[in-house]
C-alpha cells in the first residue's frame, strides 16, 4: 500500500478517509470506529443492526409495560416519552414497509 497521501483541493487529508471505509457485499460499513472490525463484521452478518434494534425495543417494551410510572420524576417521565414515541415510529415504518 502506498504511503502517498492524496488530497483534493479544500479537503484535506483523501488517503485517511478512503483507508478508514469497509465494504461487505453491496453495502457500506463504516468501521473504523470499532475496535475489532472483522467481530463487527461477523456480527452483522448474522445480526444486522435493524434485527438487533428490533429485538431491543421488543425487550424495552415489556420492560416498560410493567413499570410503575407514578413513582418516576419529570425527567424520567420524559425519558420514557421519546421511548414510546420512537417505538412507535419505528413500529409505523415497519408496518408501512411490509404493506408495500
Amino acid at each position: 500500500m502506498s504511503t502517498t497521501k492524496l488530497a483534493s483541493p479544500w479537503s484535506g487529508d483523501v488517503f485517511q478517509w478512503m483507508r478508514s471505509m469497509g465494504q461487505f457485499g453491496l453495502i457500506n460499513v463504516n468501521l473504523s470506529g470499532s475496535q475489532n472490525p472483522v467481530l463487527e463484521e461477523g456480527i452483522i452478518v448474522h445480526w444486522s443492526y435493524g434485527r438487533q434494534l428490533g429485538r431491543l425495543l421488543r425487550m424495552m417494551t415489556v420492560l416498560v409495560e410493567h413499570l410503575d410510572r407514578s413513582t418516576l420524576n419529570k425527567e424520567e417521565r420524559q425519558i420514557l416519552h421519546d421511548f414510546d414515541s420512537m417505538t412507535n415510529e419505528i413500529n409505523n415504518i415497519r408496518k408501512h414497509h411490509e404493506d408495500n
